[in-house]
Formats: C-alpha cells, sequence, structure tokens
C-alpha cells in the first residue's frame, strides 16, 4: 500500500489502548479501529441479592 495524499496528525484520546489499534484499507476505504480501555469498575454492575 502506498499513501500519496495528505498526512494528519494529532492525538489520541487518553483511554485508547494503543495497543490494539487496527487499520485496514479495502476497496478505497480505510478503516481505522481505536478500541477504548475499559475500566472494570466503571462497566460493573452491583445486583442486590435476596437471600
Amino acid at each position: 500500500m502506498t499513501c500519496a495524499g495528505p498526512t494528519t496528525v494529532g492525538p489520541l484520546p487518553e483511554d485508547v489502548d494503543e495497543d490494539a489499534i487496527e487499520a485496514t484499507y479495502e476497496n478505497g476505504i480505510l478503516t481505522v479501529r481505536l478500541p477504548v480501555v475499559v475500566d472494570a469498575a466503571v462497566t460493573g454492575t452491583e445486583i442486590e441479592i435476596e437471600s
């Protein structure tokens, strides 16, 4: 793959997992995936159990 167009550079958001970034170029379409690091404290769900 060659790049003959303009280049854009910018900072990534802090919650992006830099080691898991993926990019594909297919049929003239560039797809870039920036997965976010999930904080377990934020995604946790508390379930009340009755005994």
